[in-house]
């Protein structure tokens, strides 16, 4: 568990990517004690079971106002909730303006979002259990949500990478997941897409949760 714990979070510090490698070799150099999982079968319905719940942790994320060269890595206080049976979501409330701190500019629209939450809402797989470590898929869906300035009312959709880069893993009541900002759009037009070099970086998003017991 202390392992699972350290490891995530220091590829986090290290190049705010998540990669479950050394997690799964720790135990198992051959990496033959992996067990996949049948989405039709009892034992899938358990694991879905297992995680159900609310969770309390820490959000980390990019912040190139950090004068540390080597690590700008900062935080803030998140919950999400885990949704099990028949619906396999997970969700969370989050401060728009910690999604806008990259844009360029758009000094209107980030004063405005300073008071806004995005509801962001994630369908998750679980496909693996090995080492004691549950894996799961996630794929966030597009949150959008209002600002008002200059007398008007914007709409802001964030849209964020939906591939195999997106990672989930829980182990003994702690869940780590990773998603990936792609694109912001305000009013229906593309104001930032993220490069690829970016998605280690300004563009990812790491949930570090505790179960609520």
């Amino acid at each position: 568990m202390k392992n699972f714990t350290k490891s995530l979070l220091a590829l986090l510090t290290i190049a705010f990517a998540l990669s479950f490698t050394s997690c799964l070799n720790s135990d198992d150099e051959n990496n033959n004690n992996a067990n996949y999982l049948n989405p039709a079968s009892p034992e899938y319905s358990n694991y879905l079971m297992m995680v159900t719940g609310s969770y309390t942790g820490k959000l980390y994320f990019w912040n190139d106002t950090i004068s540390n060269k080597e690590n700008k890595t900062d935080s803030i206080a998140s919950s999400i909730y885990v949704a099990g049976m028949n619906d396999s979501t997970i969700t969370a409330r989050i401060p728009a303006k910690y999604f806008l701190k990259s844009l360029a500019g758009n000094d209107e629209l980030k004063a405005a979002a300073e008071g806004e939450d995005v509801n962001l809402s994630m369908k998750y797989y679980l496909y693996l259990v090995q080492n004691n470590i549950l894996f799961f898929g996630v794929y966030p869906e597009k949150a959008t949500f209002s600002v008002e300035y200059g007398e008007t009312t914007h709409m802001v959709d964030l849209e964020f990478l939906r591939t195999l880069n997106y990672w989930g893993a829980y182990s003994e009541g702690v869940m780590q997941i990773q998603c990936t900002l792609n694109k912001i759009s305000l009013d229906g037009n593309t104001i930032k897409t993220f490069e690829q070099s970016e998605a280690k970086t300004s563009a990812a998003y790491l949930f570090d949760m505790k179960r609520n017991w």
